[in-house]
């Protein structure tokens, strides 16, 4: 957890002096004053959680702290259409860091915050097919495996069908919940 007392309020400039007196901002990371938070009537390029500039030296190390976190705990970002943090639609692409993805993860330009666009109609669809494809080819292919009593086979008709299953089952997750898979 990053260390709050000692920083300087990115609102008024003064010492944050204990942790019941301010907080990290939870758009931007900066510190700030509970007292100094000016979230309504900001400066244009100001945070929207805070008021105060979202690009400095401290926001800029507790948003490594937080990505770093975030990295280490399955390198899982919130699934959105537009930043979860303040709600702008204006992003950049970052290169996604799972091994499925349909295109680049984005980061807000407003905040920082860093987002995965949800899954398209089209690959869940996608997703459904193939999955009853390979659950197809799985439990027929074990059945004549098991008829012919060969267990290697049957080993491998068994781990087509769990493929199978997974598929389906995230190509449903998408198709059922849009935007949130």
């Amino acid at each position: 957890m990053e260390q709050l007392v000692g920083y300087a309020c990115v609102v008024c400039g003064q010492r944050i002096d204990s942790i019941v007196e301010g907080r990290f901002c939870e758009v931007c990371g900066s510190p700030v004053h509970n007292g100094c938070v000016k979230p309504d009537g900001t400066a244009p390029g100001a945070c929207a959680g805070c008021g105060g500039e979202r690009n400095g030296p401290a926001a800029q190390q507790v948003q490594s702290e937080r990505s770093r976190r975030r990295r280490t705990a399955a390198a899982t970002y919130p699934v959105s259409r537009v930043c979860p943090a303040c709600g702008d639609s204006g992003f950049k692409r970052v290169a996604p860091e799972r091994w499925v993805a349909y295109g680049s993860d984005r980061v807000c330009r407003a905040c920082g915050t860093r987002y995965t666009p949800p899954t398209p109609l089209w690959a869940g669809v996608v997703f459904v097919i193939v999955g009853l494809v390979l659950l197809g080819f799985g439990l027929v292919g074990g059945v004549f495996s098991l008829l012919a009593v060969d267990v290697l086979a049957l080993g491998y008709e068994g781990f087509l069908g769990l493929l199978g299953v997974l598929a389906l089952a995230q190509g449903i997750r998408s198709l059922i919940r849009p935007g949130k898979a």
